[in-house]
């Protein structure tokens, strides 16, 4: 991903997070569980529009409909990681829902403008929690919670490799068909050991294995 896509998407994402976030914990508190399994559905933001212009300026909302819908095209135009496929589409598609719902409230269309600030503004805090709890059932808030985590997660992936030199040199190693047991020997690892450390990698890639951390990182311009 370039870095404005990233930080556009890693900023809808948190937003997301945030406010489910919040949707869990009310849910442990004694608000709802509501009914909704899919929140990220057009159905599911239609009736939850309500909830929004009660408690947010519609100048604002207007705005976030138009950054929610560029930033879903730019997840849409990258590709992401087979090991957070669903997660991402569900981000995405809540983002379009959202903006695509509250877009069709009667006004001047026009007069939206995508802003990353509105993602990080004060205002962004005054959120609905307590009705969209009573709505929404409470396995769909918290996968809608960790699908915005995993997001936000391979954001800063793609702007901070988070591997050390070795662990690069590995995949660079893996990358030219190296054998497993002679970059085990030579970084001081038995074969076994050093797999254990290699699946401590793609865990903190997010990726599935070998091939697609490889890929990963040739993408990111970590290795050659």
């Amino acid at each position: 991903m370039d870095s404005v896509a990233t930080r556009w998407i890693s900023a809808a994402a948190s937003r997301v997070d945030l406010l489910y976030t919040a949707v869990v914990a009310a849910h442990e508190v004694g608000h709802g569980p509501g009914a909704e399994t899919e929140p990220w559905s057009h159905r599911f933001q239609l009736s939850a529009v309500p909830a929004y212009t009660a408690a947010l300026p519609s100048p604002y909302l207007l705005t976030i409909a138009a950054t929610f819908a560029e930033t879903s095209d730019l997840m849409v135009s990258q590709a992401a990681p087979k090991s957070i496929a669903r997660q991402w589409h569900i981000v995405e598609s809540y983002l379009r829902a959202t903006s695509d719902a509250l877009l069709e409230r009667d006004v001047d269309k026009s007069q939206t403008i995508a802003s990353y600030d509105a993602m990080t503004s004060p205002t962004s805090l005054l959120l609905p929690v307590p009705t969209l709890a009573e709505m929404v059932a409470r396995d769909a808030a918290f996968e809608l919670m960790n699908s915005a985590q995993r997001v936000v997660e391979q954001c800063k992936l793609t702007t901070h490799p988070p591997l050390e030199d070795r662990e690069l040199d590995w995949l660079r190693r893996l990358s030219r068909r190296e054998r497993v047991i002679d970059i085990a020997i030579s970084s001081g690892y038995s074969e076994r050991g050093f797999y254990r450390r290699l699946d401590a990698v793609w865990h903190r890639l997010n990726v599935s294995g070998r091939d697609e951390g490889i890929r990963l990182a040739m993408k990111e311009g970590w290795i050659d």
